[in-house]
């Protein structure tokens, strides 16, 4: 934890991990994530759920919040995702939210135990112009 999320925030401003609350009550229920892809340089947005908050929208809205902050804040020319190929749910959040599906990739970090995932991306430009500013 303390190297890949407490040294990673003062390596890399504005990216890190972070605990996603459910509003009405407060309790932690995941976390959602806009930083490298273990042993790459693309920028990934990612999220992580506890099961019962599956299918009720959070994964999504974070997801877009995500994409707004990283593009608009960060100013990141490029965002990426990536996903277990066998999740499609996952996959249907990450193309509503604007990015594309472009394939499969494998990655040679252990954390990826050398599967084929599904892999998404979109440039700043291209999803700015077809998403409105966030309030």
């Amino acid at each position: 934890m303390r190297e890949r999320i407490f040294a990673y925030y003062d390596a890399n401003p504005g990216l890190g991990m972070w605990v996603t609350e459910e509003r009405a009550t407060g309790a932690p229920i995941g976390f959602h994530l806009l930083m490298n892809i273990q042993g790459e340089t693309d920028i990934q947005v990612g999220y992580v759920l506890d099961k019962p908050f599956w299918g009720m929208g959070y994964a999504t809205e974070m997801c877009r919040a995500l994409l707004h902050y990283g593009f608009t804040q960060v100013r990141l020319p490029r965002i990426v995702a990536i996903t277990d190929l066998p999740n499609v749910a996952s996959q249907k959040v990450l193309l509503k939210c604007g990015l594309r599906r472009n394939g499969e990739r494998t990655f040679s970090h252990p954390a990826y135990r050398g599967a084929p995932l599904a892999w998404f991306e979109r440039g700043a430009a291209d999803w700015l112009a077809e998403h409105r500013p966030e309030p």
